[in-house]
C-alpha cells in the first residue's frame, strides 16, 4: 500500500523549497523512506514520493532542483523528476554514472574550450553527483549534463583516505 500523506520518515537527509510559476510553494524533504512533500501555500501534506511512484528506492540521500528537474541522490542511482510531465527517470552506471550509490548533488553551469583549427566553447548544465564507493563502486564524482541527460566526465578519487564522499559544492572557482 501507499504511505499516508505526511513525513515518510523521521530520518531527514535534505530539504528543497520550490515556487511554481503560479506561486505555489512546496517543501520537499528527502528521508530514509521517500520524499515528504509539504504544500506551504495550502498548508497541507501531499502524498510522499516513494519507489511506488518511480524512485529506484525510497531511501533519498539528497535533493536539489536543477535545470527544470528535481534531482535526488539514492543508493540505487540518480533519480530525476520532470516537473512538467510528472515523471521519474533513473540513471545508473549503464547511463554513464561512475557508481550506483550516490550521496550528494550540486548543479553548476560549466564550460569547456576545445582548441584546434577552430576554437569552440561548449556550455553544459552540469550536475555533479558524488559516489560513496559502496560495494564494488569506486568513489568519485560523475559530471552529468542535466539538459541532455548524458555523461560529461567521471572524476575518480582513489587517492582519498576514505571511500566516503558525503558532500560537494560549487563556487566561482569551480567544484570542490
Amino acid at each position: 500500500g501507499r504511505l499516508l500523506a505526511g513525513l515518510p520518515s523521521n530520518n531527514v537527509n535534505g530539504f528543497l523549497t520550490t515556487v511554481s510559476s503560479s506561486g505555489e510553494e512546496m517543501l520537499y524533504i528527502a528521508t530514509n523512506n521517500g520524499v515528504g512533500r509539504w504544500n506551504a501555500t495550502g498548508n497541507t501534506w501531499e502524498t510522499a514520493w516513494t519507489a511506488l511512484d518511480g524512485l529506484p528506492i525510497s531511501y533519498v540521500e539528497d535533493i536539489i532542483e536543477y535545470d527544470g528537474s528535481i534531482c535526488m541522490a539514492t543508493p540505487n542511482g540518480l533519480s530525476m523528476h520532470d516537473t512538467l510531465t510528472n515523471t521519474f527517470s533513473t540513471f545508473t552506471p549503464a547511463d554513464g554514472l561512475m557508481g550506483t550509490s550516490s550521496w550528494a548533488l550540486v548543479g553548476k553551469t560549466t564550460s569547456s574550450v576545445s582548441v584546434g583549427q577552430n576554437t569552440t566553447t561548449s556550455t553544459y548544465s552540469s550536475l555533479f553527483i558524488s559516489h560513496d564507493g559502496m560495494g564494488t563502486d569506486r568513489p568519485g564524482i560523475t559530471q552529468f549534463d542535466a539538459s541532455t541527460q548524458t555523461l560529461i566526465a567521471q572524476h575518480q578519487f582513489d587517492q582519498l583516505p576514505s571511500n566516503s564522499i558525503t558532500a560537494v559544492t560549487a563556487d566561482i572557482w569551480g567544484v570542490h
